[in-house]
This record gives structure tokens, sequence and C-alpha cells, in this order.
């Protein structure tokens, strides 16, 4: 939605990326935390995730949406996340509320 103002309070909050849809909103807190809350109501219980790579300097360097396929919307949704130890695309089921895991390219 356009001039939409959310606000929520997430500490060390470093950045935002709005869904293609703009029903949803990825966002990255401290250097490995991200989570994904819906834009009309940031205070339900956020999406997270779980990265396959566990080492102790390990960081979210950045990370973007990607293109849903056609007649999906903002239901089934794919983010890929850029870390120091590679790219891992999650495959979101935003209306179940949980992320899987679907590739790494290390």
């Amino acid at each position: 939605p356009d001039g939409l103002l959310v606000s929520c309070d997430l500490p060390d909050l470093r950045s935002v990326r709005f869904s293609p849809g703009g029903l949803h909103f990825a966002y990255l807190r401290g250097p490995r935390t991200l989570g994904v809350l819906e834009t009309l109501c940031p205070t339900r219980e956020p999406i997270s995730f779980n990265f396959k790579w566990a080492k102790t300097d390990f960081e979210v360097l950045d990370f973007f949406w990607l293109a849903a396929a056609p007649n999906q919307g903002d239901t089934a949704i794919e983010l890929a996340a850029i870390t120091t130890q590679g790219i891992e695309v999650f495959k979101l089921s935003l209306d179940q509320g949980h992320s899987r895991s679907q590739k790494t390219f290390p």
C-alpha cells in the first residue's frame, strides 16, 4: 500500500524490505536475525528463519524478495539472504506463518 506508515518496536533494526504486494515486510535485526511481519499487524508473531550455517562469525549482509509465481501473490513467496557464508533462498508460506530453506549457494 502506498503511503503507509508502519510502527513497530524492533531493537537494533538494520534494514527493512516490503514484499512485492506490500502486505508483509522482512527485517534484519542485528547481524543475523531475519524475520517477516504483516504490514497491517506488525505486533503478531514474526516468521523466523533458521539458516543452514552456524559459524560464530556468520552475518546477514543483505536480503531481498524474489519474484512471486503468477497468481500466488503474497501467500507463497521466496526471500534470498546474502550472508558471509553464501546465499540462502527461503520459501515462505505467509498464510501459515513459516519459512523453509530451499537452496544454498556457498
